[in-house]
């Protein structure tokens, strides 16, 4: 009697793991398209300039035009919970400073690092 007990539980926990396997796949990666929720610090020459610690995880959606395509490029990949320093030139941020302009991004011409931390894929 132990025995068909102990065999209908181990094909019980073949039958799960087989079908529920399949259901919990491989974790997935972010990719153009996803809504996703980065924790990121933001550092210019060395010196912290923000954190979204500091206020609350930033949300957009790849692809968007929403952020800097240094940014957007840096997250494509990542998995949950992974975190990745990336080092962002000005031509991939807000570009060079352009002196025949009085219109320049405060960060133009500035490398930027930032350690990303991939909070959630939606």
């Amino acid at each position: 009697m132990k025995k068909q007990y102990l065999a209908v539980i181990f094909l019980a926990a073949f039958v799960i793991g087989w079908f529920g396997g399949s259901m919990i796949s491989p974790q997935s990666a972010a990719e153009i398209g996803d809504q996703i929720t980065v924790d990121y610090w933001l550092t210019v020459d060395g010196e912290l300039l923000e954190t979204s610690t500091d206020s609350q995880p930033l949300m957009f959606t790849i692809g968007g035009g929403q952020m800097i395509a240094g940014f957007e490029s840096a997250v494509i990949g990542m998995k949950v919970g992974e975190e990745k320093e990336v080092s962002i030139p000005p031509a991939e941020a807000y570009g060079e400073i352009n002196p025949d302009s009085d219109s320049n991004h405060p960060l133009a011409g500035k490398t930027l690092e930032f350690r990303i931390k991939l909070v959630e894929i939606r």
